[in-house]
């Protein structure tokens, strides 16, 4: 029931019957304009003979002579029945031709024609005749001339010309609609094709495309767009499936071993030193469960762009400072130098809660990573220039002393559980969730910015941020 009523309030169908009635209305129009424009015509070419005519009737001796038709009593329905009549200066009928025709002017008609033409449309005994009326001027005493031609043959012509036009109009008609809908059924089976290829995919759940049309235009463009929208939502639902492939994975080890410290305490005959041993385990497999809910939950925070919605203007400058305040016990502890260097007033666009998570994410992997007596730097200030373009950005800087990474690992260090080898911690039983770096590019790629990690040539890595800076208060 809804495919039928579907169909029959459907797109072509409804190109088909708009474009049905214009077509109706040019065709009515047209028509109409034709017929009157040959109705005129005809008319035209009648007044341009009667002209002609009464030229040559009056330069004649005779300008009545005799009746064209031999035998007429008068009758003008004949089709082609011609009228000549001459007025005296009072109006008054000397000469008809035909010979039984009365007068066609009133003697004040008659006496007001001019030199000039005048041509009207005269009836008489249900005919129309048109008449062209004239002074023969004084050499002929003020004689009125008026010669005339029946409109029967015209109104015959016309009528033959309506009846041809209302014949062919509705033939037009049917045919533009035919092809109307011809048209818009080739041009709509694209849309129908892709339309069935999406049914095919929901049906299916396959990694295909929909069929593109090569038709160059507005259709062909829509094709590309939903397939780029396709391969991005099918490129969000791998990620979606690694991701809880890799949180799965990731959390079956602390799973395990928490499951095996706890079998292990339950045994029979334990001493509380390893009891203790015992829970102390468990409770750093708890922690490290912990890390990684927390880690979670701000990757799909940062995912959602939530981060995003609340930023604002922020001082970086006092940002930079609270971290590297926050983050100078623990490296003068490690016995490493914790150097700031940025002018003051720095502001960017951003949530600052979000951001001081990235700082403090950077600053803590460079501190994990350093080695004793080595250095860690926080750099800030403008991005003038890109990669040689000119820009509008805040860039800060975090730079280690430490092993740096793999080379081939760089391009997938912002990459979820992505993790380089151990030789980068300066603890090899230091252990990350190969979260931390990931959470910094999501956050700062909801918030129009960049994260970028390169090995500096002295040695050491050296972590990029970029942000849009905030624009100045007008005024």
């Amino acid at each position: 029931m809804d495919t039928a009523r579907r169909r029959l309030g459907g797109l072509r169908i409804r190109l088909a019957l708009v474009y049905t009635i214009a077509a109706a209305m040019l065709v009515t129009a047209g028509a109409l304009s034709l017929s009157f424009l040959l109705h005129r015509g005809l008319v035209q070419n009648v007044d341009a003979a009667l002209t002609a005519r009464s030229e040559q009737v009056g330069q004649s001796a005779d300008p009545v002579g005799p009746d064209p038709l031999p035998g007429s009593s008068g009758d003008l329905g004949e089709r082609f029945a011609t009228v000549t009549q001459v007025y005296d200066a009072q109006g008054r009928l000397t000469a008809s031709q035909p010979t039984a025709l009365p007068a066609l002017l009133s003697a004040d008609r008659a006496q007001a024609a001019g030199v000039d033409d005048r041509i009207s449309t005269i009836t008489y005994d249900g005919t129309r005749i048109r008449a062209l009326v004239r002074s023969l001027g004084s050499d002929r005493e003020g004689a009125i001339l008026l010669v005339g031609a029946s409109l029967s043959q015209v109104n015959d012509d016309a009528g033959d010309i309506d009846g041809a036009l209302a014949l062919a109009a509705p033939i037009l008609v049917v045919l533009a609609g035919a092809g109307t809908w011809l048209l818009s059924g080739a041009a709509l089976r694209p849309v129908e094709r892709m339309r069935s290829d999406a049914a095919d995919l929901r049906a299916s759940g396959a990694d295909r495309r929909l069929t593109v049309p090569a038709t160059r235009d507005e259709l062909e463009s829509l094709g590309h767009t939903l397939n780029d929208l396709l391969d991005g939502l099918h490129g969000a639902l791998r990620q979606q499936r690694d991701f809880v492939a890799d949180a799965g994975h990731e959390l079956r080890t602390p799973l395990a071993v928490l499951r095996t410290e706890l079998e292990l305490a339950d045994r029979p005959g334990r001493t509380p030193e390893e009891l203790r041993d015992s829970i102390q385990h468990a409770a750093r497999e708890v922690d490290r469960l912990s890390d990684l809910a927390n880690s979670l939950l701000e990757l799909a925070r940062a995912d959602s762009h939530a981060a995003a919605t609340t930023a604002e203007a922020v001082d970086v400058s006092a940002l930079i400072d609270d971290a590297a305040r926050a983050h100078r016990a623990a490296a003068d502890s490690a016995g490493i130098e914790l150097i700031v260097d940025y002018p003051p007033g720095l502001s960017a666009v951003a949530d600052p809660a979000s951001l001081r998570r990235v700082l403090d994410n950077v600053v803590s992997n460079a501190l994990a990573h350093t080695p004793r007596h080595g250095t860690v730097v926080i750099a800030a200030g403008r991005a003038d220039a890109i990669d040689g373009a000119e820009t509008d950005a805040l860039r800060i800087t975090i730079g280690d002393t430490g092993p740096g990474m793999p080379d081939a690992f760089l391009p997938h260090a912002f990459e979820r559980f992505s993790r380089s080898d151990s030789a980068r911690s300066r603890r090899p039983d230091q252990v990350g969730t190969g979260l931390g770096l990931a959470i910094v590019g999501a956050i700062m790629t909801a918030h129009g910015g960049s994260a970028a990690a390169r090995n500096l040539p002295a040695g050491g890595l050296e972590i990029t941020l970029l942000l849009p800076r905030a624009q100045p208060a007008a005024g």
